[in-house]
């Protein structure tokens, strides 16, 4: 009976934080111009929220909040694109809309991943995809604070102007944007079928490549030029950055040794 309530109040949180983010991803192109991109927002929201509430009504396993992430990552890409693209020189720390705000909001990405991925159905009655679900949450949350952290650095820059060029601004954002749909990766090469997980080692190889080199890599030289030369404390995350691409490097040479 207790889990049963812990599941309803996590879904509850998740219907919540996806309704609050997309009403304040479309609150700041309405307050900061006249244009009407704040309806694709609305839309993409929606659409999420739509297939969510079908998988709860009829099949709400964990392959289904695989799908749910999915569609979650391409509406969150595409509002930040559109949040940083409309207003995002023009964020006024003086306003309740402004960059701290936006920071807040972008911090509840990984939570909303972990309330997702841990009320699916067949965790309790599976413990494949109980242990699937444990270490999925804990290595993509990481990964999803180290994306956000990257654009908390862009929105720093509009609050104390360290004397990043906005050029480099954007490659923090499609950076950070790549990593977050890189997620959708890490899940697709965890097979679930018939209530058992199988390793695409294949293509687990494929992608800690691609997060070695043009996620953490990336994120590990753009942090190191900000702590050099625009004098910002990012040595935890420079850290973390290290320390995933030694990981990653042990993960690929024992898949391929296997």
């Amino acid at each position: 009976m207790n889990s049963i309530r812990l599941v309803f109040v996590g879904r509850f949180a998740v219907l919540a934080l996806l309704l609050t983010q997309g009403g304040f991803f479309a609150a700041y192109p309405t307050w900061y111009s006249d244009n009407k991109r704040w309806i694709a927002v609305i839309i993409l929201y929606v659409l999420v929220i739509f297939y969510w509430c079908c998988c709860l009504n009829t099949d709400a396993g964990l392959i289904r909040m695989f799908f749910t992430w999915g569609l979650y990552v391409v509406a969150l890409v595409t509002n930040i694109a559109i949040t940083f693209g409309v207003c995002g020189d023009e964020l006024d720390k003086e306003n309740f809309l402004g960059p701290n705000c936006l920071k807040v909001i972008l911090c509840l990405t990984p939570v909303l991943f972990l309330l997702l991925l841990n009320t699916a159905d067949d965790l309790s009655e599976n413990e494949e995809y109980r242990k699937l679900a444990k270490e999925l949450s804990v290595h993509i949350s990481i990964d999803l604070f180290d994306g956000v952290e990257m654009l908390d650095v862009v929105l720093d820059e509009r609050e104390n102007n360290y004397g990043i060029k906005r050029e480099f601004g954007i490659a923090m954002i499609s950076v950070a944007c790549f990593s977050f749909a890189l997620s959708l990766l890490q899940m697709a090469e965890n097979k679930l079928k018939n209530g058992s997980c199988q390793l695409d080692k294949k293509l687990a190889i494929i992608r800690n490549g691609i997060q070695m080199v043009f996620v953490n890599l990336v994120f590990l030289i753009i942090r190191l030029v900000i702590f050099i030369k625009y004098k910002k404390d990012e040595s935890i995350f420079i850290a973390k950055n290290g320390i995933a691409i030694f990981l990653s490097s042990l993960e690929i040479y024992y898949y391929r040794q296997s």
